[in-house]
């Protein structure tokens, strides 16, 4: 049983990090975004 406890520990952090990392790229796009719109507003 230790072998699948460990894989099932490897496996929640890889989760763990994917999320993050999801989270990470979505407020980079989120601010990007945000400096999309700004630009915009200052060129019109």
């Amino acid at each position: 049983g230790n072998a699948a406890t460990k894989i099932q520990g490897a496996f929640r952090n890889h989760q763990a990090r994917l999320r993050l990392k999801n989270e990470a790229a979505w407020k980079i796009h989120e601010k990007l975004e945000y400096s999309n719109e700004q630009t915009e507003a200052k060129v019109t």
